[in-house]
């Protein structure tokens, strides 16, 4: 028994090429995932449609990248040496969307490259807990950090949204910007999922109550047209899905509350000098020279 469980133990330390060869195949399925999506995912047309315009690829978008997260996974933490094999392949990828033209797959590499670096961050920020009980706090923090950025309309404005968000394959011009998807999402995407794994948590229960909860977040989205907060109603499922194995001790809660705090204040922080720094963009005015000319 002991030789048979230490097996894998092995295999996963030994300086072979199994994490990055497995971090490039997750990249090169999701490549075709969200290939496959920007040829053949249908839109719904306008009006009273089920379901609203541009559900379809922004959910499929959350299963492409729940389905990277299990096939990029490493066994178990993420030292220093795993976490460089992991994100190499992700690396290149992002190399290679700088690298290739503008186009169909410049920009598939991009998203498999954020998505990637994003669940990564998450795995990350799960590993920093010490308990089951923990998933209320990440819970907690999710949830805040989402409200917030939607309060704060970061998700909507033009000079910042960039960051912050990722377009789903399959959608086309018209589609607004609520139908994007934003990277906190899939960071805490990842949170979750590692989360169940790490604690034992039942891992189809969670995979179901993740993706459920974004699908009704989505749906949300897509019919009010505006950015609703994903994360707390994903956080929801997961909660309800966990909460039998979660057990939670009054320390741990009080440490999630500390924690969701101290981050709400730095991220009010953040977004106020943002907004000082940052000037809303204001309309053009017309010079002399171009009234003249256009006269």
């Amino acid at each position: 028994m002991t030789g048979v469980a230490m097996g894998p133990m092995e295999a996963d330390n030994s300086p072979g090429l199994g994490i990055p060869l497995r971090s490039a195949v997750a990249v090169a399925v999701f490549l075709a995932v969200c290939c496959a999506m920007d040829f053949s995912v249908p839109l719904p047309g306008d009006g009273g449609r089920f379901p609203p315009r541009g559900f379809v690829p922004k959910f499929s978008f959350y299963v492409a990248a729940a389905l990277l997260f299990f096939l990029s996974d490493a066994p178990s933490a993420l030292d220093r040496r795993r976490l460089v094999r992991l994100v190499l392949p992700m690396v290149l990828a992002a190399a290679a969307s700088a690298i290739l033209p503008e186009g169909v797959i410049g920009r598939m590499f991009f998203l498999a490259s954020s998505s990637g670096i994003a669940l990564v961050l998450g795995r990350l920020a799960a590993q920093a807990g010490r308990s089951p009980g923990d998933l209320i706090g990440l819970f907690l923090m999710g949830a805040s950090c989402d409200a917030l950025i939607c309060g704060f309309d970061i998700y909507a404005c033009p000079v910042t949204a960039g960051p912050w968000t990722l377009r789903p394959p399959g959608l086309l011009d018209g589609a607004g910007p609520w139908a994007s998807v934003p990277i906190p999402d899939l960071v805490f995407l990842g949170a979750f999922l590692e989360m169940s794994r790490r604690y034992g948590f039942h891992m189809a229960s969670m995979v179901f109550g993740a993706l459920a909860g974004f699908a009704g977040a989505v749906m949300l989205q897509t019919a009010a047209e505006r950015f609703v907060p994903a994360i707390p109603i994903a956080g929801i499922s997961v909660l309800i899905a966990a909460w039998p194995q979660i057990g939670a001790r009054g320390k741990d809660i009080r440490r999630s509350l500390l924690a969701t705090l101290a981050v709400c204040v730095a991220l009010a922080l953040m977004f106020a000098a943002k907004r000082l720094w940052i000037a809303p963009p204001q309309p053009l005015e017309p010079r002399i020279e171009d009234l003249r000319y256009s006269v």
